[in-house]
């Protein structure tokens, strides 16, 4: 993985300036004065790394080494989540059942999307994320979407019962004391058979891992179900499920283990 920059926007205020530096610091990146400079030119003069930029109105984005822009939104959670509520299908949460109270652990944060669905029906969802400028985005993201009225009521509230950690979904299962009504796991996927714009950038900087099958055997200790999202017959080998959600038509399937 490529050694991170971190930057400002043009003209910073010290505030700004002052967090760029301590997130270098805390997370052992370089910091590079923006000043005049492109981000495509600060990208090019240290081997084409990915950039974090401090911008205290926009949130945090981020600049990928294909010269995208990247930043948190809650994407296809608003449609999805407006879907659920005039009784259309998702199959998330059609494989899931998350209802009010329930505790969900979402393995695979992301730009926490999954979760926001999860959320939104009333369930506590804690979301983990491995990649240490991913779980920074996406974290700083939901704690802002409260105060943001350009989202739907029902995304800022969902948005409040997601608690993330930054740590590794084996580490954290393998060690845990807590139990779950679900596991979630939605894996970026290795080699995906269909592109979608929303997550292009992401792809670009995220770690990619697949669940082993004693990190699914451990899951069901401290859960009740276990959810997996694959690609349909293109995913990597996987124990055989209890039984497979999926649309007719979708190249999206649910392996759930219960």
């Amino acid at each position: 993985m490529e050694k991170w920059i971190i930057t400002t926007k043009t003209k910073p205020q010290e505030e700004e300036i002052s967090k760029a530096k301590n997130i270098a610091k805390n997370l052992n990146c370089i910091y590079e004065e923006r000043r005049e400079k492109t981000l495509k030119k600060i990208s090019t003069q240290n081997n084409n790394s990915p950039i974090l930029i401090v911008n205290k109105k926009q949130g945090l984005k981020a600049y990928t080494p294909n010269q995208k822009i990247w930043f948190w939104h809650p994407g296809l959670s608003k449609i999805r989540i407006g879907s659920l509520k005039n009784n259309l299908p998702d199959h998330l949460y059609r494989s899931v059942k998350p209802k009010k109270g329930m505790k969900i652990l979402d393995a695979n944060l992301g730009m926490a999307h999954d979760a926001l669905v999860l959320a939104s029906c009333g369930a506590n969802v804690i979301g983990l994320e491995k990649d240490k400028f991913i779980h920074l985005i996406t974290s700083e993201g939901l704690k802002k979407t409260n105060k943001n009225k350009e989202y739907p009521k029902f995304i800022r509230k969902a948005a409040l019962n997601i608690k993330t950690k930054c740590i590794d979904n084996e580490t954290y299962i393998k060690n845990s004391k807590d139990n779950f009504d679900a596991v979630c796991f939605s894996p970026m996927f290795v080699k995906p058979q269909f592109k979608s714009d929303d997550m292009m950038p992401l792809r670009e900087v995220a770690l990619k891992s697949w669940p082993t099958e004693n990190t699914i055997k451990r899951s069901l200790k401290i859960s009740r179900k276990v959810v997996i999202k694959v690609e349909y017959e293109k995913h990597p080998k996987l124990p055989e499920p209890t039984r497979w959600s999926h649309g007719q038509g979708s190249r999206i399937a649910y392996a759930i283990y219960e």
